[in-house]
């Protein structure tokens, strides 16, 4: 059964993009879908503001996972297109670099068979949501 999404409260653009990820050793694996409507019109290249959103979850989630009671809140994010992909399935896996008590320093690598695509490092801050404070 397919259950259409499309006009459910709460939903977001994030429901657009077509990526589906599960838990690593180190972070978080899975696929990202880039679509033609997700590449620049006249140069048939990824746009980077669909591959730093997904990177960002990718490197994101385990954080906020990892302690309950707590989010990560992206403090800095830099995304290196390396080499020009049009539309199809890539694979993305993300690792943790340091997880200090405050400060956590993650990167993500989007690649396909033949190697990497796009590499993403981010950093992030631990935030204990209000509720748990």
């Amino acid at each position: 059964m397919i259950i259409d999404h499309t006009d459910a409260p709460g939903r977001t653009f994030l429901h657009d993009l077509q990526f589906d990820f599960e838990a690593s050793q180190a972070g978080l694996r899975g696929t990202l879908t880039l679509t033609p409507e997700m590449l620049t019109p006249d140069l048939e290249r990824p746009l980077l503001s669909v591959l730093a959103t997904v990177a960002d979850v990718f490197t994101g989630i385990p954080i906020s996972t990892s302690r309950p009671g707590t989010v990560a809140l992206t403090v800095d994010l830099g995304l290196r297109l390396l080499r020009a992909v049009g539309a199809g399935r890539y694979a993305i896996e993300s690792t943790m670099v340091k997880n200090g008590r405050t400060v956590i320093v993650t990167e993500a690598m989007i690649s396909e068979d033949d190697g990497p695509i796009a590499h993403c490092w981010a950093t992030f801050v631990r935030f204990s949501e209000p509720r748990y404070v």
